[in-house]
């Protein structure tokens, strides 16, 4: 549970680095595995919570890349 929290919390803070994302999902993320995995043994209702900030960020990350543009690729060179 501890590499797991560790690394939520490096990828939340690589997200909240890029600024491609919305900044909140980044701090949704990186607090979504400490409630889960470590004061959810305790608390019950953290691994709801934690879980619930998860959900809700993973839509926000997809939401937005969909919505982004696609780069456009190169055009072909004439022959």
């Amino acid at each position: 549970m501890l590499l797991y929290s560790a690394g939520s919390i490096a990828f939340g803070l690589a997200l909240w680095r890029v600024r491609t994302l919305p900044r909140w999902t980044a701090v949704f993320i990186g607090l979504s595995a400490p409630l889960i995995g470590i004061i959810g043994l305790s608390l019950g209702e953290a691994q709801t919570v934690g879980s619930a900030l998860l959900t809700v960020a993973g839509l926000a990350i997809a939401w937005t890349a969909v919505r982004s543009p696609s780069p456009r690729s190169a055009p072909a060179p004439a022959l």
